[in-house]
């Protein structure tokens, strides 16, 4: 268990938000070849966005959750 790790709620187009945006880019778009267009990320505003550091404030790890179906999922 990581007790040395903090999770928090982010908000769309903070600080913490464009961290956790290269932080994605870095690991998942450019080993792909792929870039964030500005309606990517503008539709990104309606999302839940969380970043985890580490005790020394490095941020190590974001997550992304967007509802679907209101209905069904």
């Amino acid at each position: 268990m990581h007790n040395n790790l903090h999770t928090q709620i982010i908000a769309h187009n903070s600080a913490a938000y464009w961290a956790a945006v290269a932080l994605r880019d870095k690991v998942l778009r450019q080993p792909l070849g792929l870039q964030y267009s500005p309606e990517q990320l503008a539709a990104e505003s309606n999302q839940h966005h969380f970043a985890t550091y580490t005790q020394t404030g490095d941020l190590v790890g974001c997550l992304i959750l967007q509802e679907t179906n209101k209905k069904t999922t």
